[in-house]
């Protein structure tokens, strides 16, 4: 009876694991789709959450029934539910003090979703098979003298191998593809916030701020780095130091643990070296990220005209500000950095908030070339102080994009910017109107997709 007793437990934990592992394969597409990542001991977590749902619905529902006639009653009952789900958090807590507990995927597409839900379907009717086939061998074995068990037990771990092999497969379904440089500027708000991922997943953010989203790092950039299965940032350049250019950034810095993140994905965007304009003089706001920088273990580098980052088949050329320039009191426009991309045969270009009165650094770097410039990020959100004739005729952009609010109170974009841009034939994309857009290129063609929740 003891035995039994014992063999019974383990059975029901047998059973328990096996159904939280099933609700964990039928929900990884959904979680994915709408959270990125994957609790990893959420399997185990559910062997012992499982079973106590009931009481928790149970007591939940007497309690609200019984409070109607005696609410001590009532209240005792549904403290009971309390430290059930107070149990459930600290159980939680636990987890996340283990290594890996938090996979990173991305959002997976619904294509994706779909071939994952077919092949598992194909699986189960290849299981069924399998089995009855097994059944069919197992009756005919037993008709003869001797009972082959060796190779029943070979059978079954072959079937296992390939059930694992074929799961997977189906996992490689879910995660993101990233085989074309793709260039996204995010719906902050009225700001900035650029992403760059190259064909190698290498991430480079150019700024990253709003004035008119709350938190715009906790709820615009990072759940878009982690719904790309990226949660690494190589390099963050912060043009110049206005808050809706670097907010955000400044929030991913202060959510990091200080001496640097080390291992893998542990909930946390992390920034790996982050980018300045190398001026004469700094400000307290430009002192403030140096310093934060410096205590989270982030390497700080500073660009000025000439400086160059060469990655795999892209490099990033900065053709402002000159090296040593005087910040303007009150002014940080001016000293924004300017950034140039080459990536096979197409370029692009970042200006910042670069106001017309320096575009000239821009022209005269351009006015040696016959090519003209694939994509254009229009400066200063589109004001007319920014993105002047002649720097828009020399260029004549292909796309030009405009980061902006919604009925922002500056007017942005300005009437005479666009009708620049509209008299050299670029097309024009805006986040106040099209939401997120996104460039992506081979380094010979490119596609322009847009998407507003």
């Amino acid at each position: 009876k003891k035995e039994s007793t014992i063999l019974r437990f383990l059975h029901g934990i047998l059973e328990s694991f096996m159904i939280s592992l099933s609700i964990q394969v039928l929900s990884i597409p959904i979680i994915l789709f709408f959270f990125y990542e994957i609790p990893l001991y959420s399997v185990i977590l559910n062997i012992v959450v499982l079973p106590l749902v009931s009481i928790v619905a149970a007591f939940g529902l007497i309690a609200v029934l019984v409070s109607f006639f005696f609410l001590p009653a009532g209240i005792f009952l549904i403290g009971i539910v309390y430290y059930v789900l107070q149990f459930y958090e600290k159980l939680c807590q636990m987890s996340f003090l283990l290594p890996h507990y938090l996979i990173l995927n991305g959002r997976p597409n619904q294509g994706g979703m779909f071939l994952y839900y077919l092949a598992g379907i194909l699986i189960l009717w290849k299981i069924y098979k399998w089995k009855e086939q097994n059944k069919s061998q197992k009756r005919k074995r037993e008709s003869t003298k001797f009972s082959p068990i060796i190779q029943s037990i070979e059978s079954k771990k072959g079937y296992r191998m390939m059930v694992s092999l074929c799961f997977l497969m189906m996992l490689s379904f879910l995660h993101p593809s990233h085989s074309t440089l793709a260039i996204t500027c995010l719906d902050i708000g009225q700001g900035d916030s650029i992403v760059i991922r190259s064909p190698q997943s290498t991430v480079i953010t150019i700024d990253g701020g709003s004035s008119s989203v709350s938190k715009a790092g906790e709820y615009r950039l990072m759940p878009y780095l982690r719904s790309q299965g990226l949660y690494r940032i190589q390099y963050a350049f912060i043009t110049h130091a206005d808050s809706d250019h670097y907010n955000a950034i400044l929030e991913i810095l202060q959510q990091m643990k200080d001496g640097g993140e080390k291992g893998g994905y542990h909930g946390r965007i992390v920034i790996e070296n982050l980018v300045l304009p190398k001026l004469k003089k700094y400000d307290e706001i430009y002192e403030e990220l140096w310093n934060l920088a410096k205590v989270k273990g982030v390497k700080v580098h500073f660009f000025s005209k000439g400086s160059q980052l060469a990655l795999e088949d892209m490099t990033l050329t900065c053709l402002h500000p000159e090296e040593g320039e005087t910040m303007e009191e009150g002014n940080t426009n001016q000293n924004s950095i300017v950034l140039y991309l080459a990536f096979h045969e197409f370029d692009a270009l970042f200006t910042g908030d670069l106001e017309q009165e320096n575009e000239s650094y821009i022209t005269d770097y351009f006015s040696m070339r016959s090519k003209e410039i694939d994509v254009l990020k229009v400066g200063h959100h589109g004001s007319k102080n920014a993105s002047g004739k002649g720097m828009i005729d020399l260029l004549k952009p292909a796309v030009s994009l405009i980061s902006c609010g919604k009925d922002n109170s500056y007017g942005h974009p300005h009437k005479e910017v666009l009708e620049r841009l509209q008299n050299v034939g670029s097309e024009i994309y805006q986040t106040s109107i099209g939401g997120r857009i996104m460039v992506e290129t081979d380094g010979k063609q490119m596609k322009i997709t847009s998407w507003k929740p």
